[in-house]
């Protein structure tokens, strides 16, 4: 009796030791379950934010081309304006420019730098212009 009472025994801790690694390995896969949940959890968040976002973009370019809607035409119409005057913008001024070649190669008058815009006539210097001027050292005042 008493040997089956020490082997009743035995089977018992084995099963309580059991038992205890079965709730060890079900507490690390609870804990693994909820940190994947956690995961999810995140990036449902940021997922619902990124849709919010890009519904805001749409709403907002939506209500441009509906702003837009039946004045694409007129807007086509005026940039093409916009480029006709720059077309004829550019021809004028290469045509400034030959003219000035031409007149350089003919009086020596330098011809005009990129982006400088003088008359031919500005070139004249008064004889009658009077510099006011003093050495650094003598304008200081004192007190």
């Amino acid at each position: 009796m008493a040997k089956n009472l020490i082997a009743e025994r035995d089977a018992l801790l084995k099963a309580l030791e059991l038992a205890h690694r079965r709730i060890n390995e079900a507490q690390k896969s609870q804990k693994q379950a909820e940190q994947e949940i956690h995961t999810l959890e995140a990036q449902a968040r940021a997922l619902e934010i990124q849709l919010e976002s890009m519904h805001r973009q749409f709403e907002k370019r939506a209500g441009e081309i509906a702003a837009c809607h039946g004045h694409g035409e007129e807007h086509i119409r005026m940039l093409e304006h916009k480029i006709g005057q720059g077309v004829a913008e550019s021809q004028r001024l290469k045509a400034l420019l030959i003219e000035a070649e031409s007149e350089h190669s003919t009086n020596h008058v330098p011809a005009p730098r990129r982006g400088v815009h003088y008359e031919p006539n500005s070139l004249h210097v008064d004889a009658d212009v009077e510099i006011e001027a003093s050495p650094p050292h003598l304008r200081r005042h004192r007190s």
